[in-house]
């Protein structure tokens, strides 16, 4: 059966893969942090053994590695939606000092952040900063606006189908992964570490383009359109 991966595509040879740089995007954005002046850094992941996941953390890793000054502190919120996420951010926030900065690393963990943050009485940007990777339409209108690594979701949808088109055309076919960019905002939720509010205009203009500012849910629909349409993506 023809088959082509999409999202969290584990490097297997067996497989077609689509996915986007996970380890870049989170590698820029950690190196904002540091620009900064953060040198500790919370990041929430689902789990290391998630594809995507493991790429996103290396990213980060090596960010830090980089810059030679910065602390990285991992919360593992697992893999069962917005409830664990929301307590493993509660519990971290019950020990030890607060967390400057944060980067979620999924979604839910970007949601758990804000809570806390908020049932703390706490403020984003003055004394938290926070960035999530995935943007939705909320990050977008909340004050201030979230930090996100957008995902190019259209991109992913026309690549995995022409992908797959490919792999019926030819079942024998050399298997590929292909990694698409995604686009790094840097909003108003990251300020440097004294919680001075800072201009983000220019350093988000090293990554200006056109990027669809739909959810991951877009991928889905576009595809199932395509299934149901017969017309092209």
């Amino acid at each position: 059966m023809p088959l082509v991966l999409l999202d969290r595509v584990a490097r297997s040879r067996n497989f077609d893969g689509i996915g986007v740089d996970n380890a870049r995007s989170a590698h820029a954005m950690v190196r904002r942090f540091h620009e900064l002046g953060h040198r500790k850094l919370l990041v929430a992941i689902s789990s290391p053994s998630v594809p995507n996941m493991a790429e996103r953390l290396a990213g980060v890793r090596k960010a830090a590695e980089a810059s030679g000054r910065m602390e990285i502190e991992i919360l593992e919120c697992g893999t069962h939606g917005q409830d664990d996420a929301s307590r493993a951010m509660a519990k971290r926030f019950s020990r030890g000092s607060t967390p400057r900065a944060i980067f979620a690393l999924f979604n839910p963990a970007t949601l758990a952040a804000l809570k806390e943050i908020a049932r703390r009485g706490l403020r984003v940007p003055e004394d938290v900063s926070l960035a999530g990777f995935d943007d939705f339409e909320w990050m977008q209108v909340m004050h201030p606006p979230v930090a996100a690594v957008v995902q190019p979701v259209e991109r992913l949808a026309e690549a995995a189908w022409a992908r797959l088109m490919t792999r019926i055309a030819d079942p024998r076919g050399e298997k590929s992964r292909i990694e698409l960019p995604c686009i790094v905002e840097f909003r108003e939720s990251l300020a440097e570490a004294s919680g001075k509010t800072v201009n983000h205009h220019a350093a988000r203009g090293r990554s200006a383009r056109t990027v669809d500012r739909s959810n991951g849910s877009a991928i889905r629909a576009k595809l199932n359109n395509r299934f149901h349409s017969g017309g092209p993506l």
